[in-house]
């Protein structure tokens, strides 16, 4: 073969191959995931038979949960739990939160989006210890947990083909607001939590607090908890998103199912989108 055909050829190989990979990294897909990670607001407690018509059997055409290792259409009664840490033996499947009227707004424009929703019920998510410490690694049932979930969505959605957009909404205060000791660890447990979240999560990450409820006054260090997250928002650069005009039940702790809908409606203002 004559020798300046050769060299041609193989200029032409790797400019294509360069082209490939240049491809590759170009074509990467946007996935929209979406984080409702906290305690037992984060989970939702208001019974689904609350619920209006449109939504008590609503299942979405175009947004994903992960449920039991796989992401599926979200649908009320079947996967709308999503991974539960502790659950007190409550049937999940008949109670509701916030990420309902989320789902619903995502739903009506269309939005492909993926949820992943962890929590747990009674205890801080961050550690289980009562006068916990976050970076007591073998007591890190919260960030384990999160930690499994994110380690799926590598499976399920490689990170070499998708890039990610991460919502995360942190809902999570009531095991913290009635101790003085936990209130005051709350901001050194928090900025532990999110850097773990920042050193691991890939793409482009949006952190989101909501606020304590000033409703909620049987809570002793209520004050110090909504002051420690007003902070939180100042030093982090979050988006710290009031529930005050939001109802909360009879236990002056959680929403009622009216309160976790308008929840949701002022979650989802604050979703990344394209």
């Amino acid at each position: 073969m004559n020798r300046k055909i050769l060299i041609s050829i193989l200029f032409l190989s790797n400019y294509l191959l360069g082209c490939v990979h240049t491809g590759e990294e170009i074509k990467k897909q946007s996935v929209f995931i979406d984080w409702f990670i906290g305690q037992s607001n984060s989970v939702g407690i208001a019974d689904t038979c609350d619920l209006p018509i449109g939504l008590k059997t609503f299942k979405s055409d175009s947004v994903m949960i992960m449920y039991n290792g796989t992401f599926s259409n979200y649908e009320v009664g079947v996967n709308h739990i999503g991974h539960i840490i502790i659950n007190k033996g409550v049937d999940f499947l008949s109670k509701h939160g916030s990420v309902i009227s989320y789902v619903y707004n995502a739903s009506q424009v269309k939005e492909k989006r993926y949820i992943i929703k962890v929590g747990g019920i009674g205890r801080s998510l961050f550690l289980l210890d009562n006068d916990y410490d976050f970076n007591v690694a073998s007591k890190d049932e919260g960030w384990t947990a999160i930690k499994s979930c994110y380690d799926t969505l590598k499976i399920l959605l490689p990170d070499s083909v998708y890039s990610y957009h991460h919502t995360i909404f942190w809902n999570q205060w009531e095991g913290d607001g009635y101790k003085k000791i936990r209130a005051e660890k709350y901001f050194t447990n928090f900025k532990s939590l999110h850097d773990s979240i920042t050193d691991v999560f890939r793409g482009e990450i949006q952190l989101n607090v909501i606020r304590a409820n000033s409703g909620a006054k049987k809570y002793g260090y209520l004050r110090t908890i909504q002051e420690t997250q007003d902070k939180i928002g100042d030093v982090f650069n979050c988006a710290i998103i009031n529930t005050d005009s939001f109802s909360l039940g009879e236990d002056l702790t959680h929403y009622t199912s009216k309160g976790y809908i308008d929840l949701g409606n002022e979650e989802f203002k604050y979703r990344l989108t394209k």
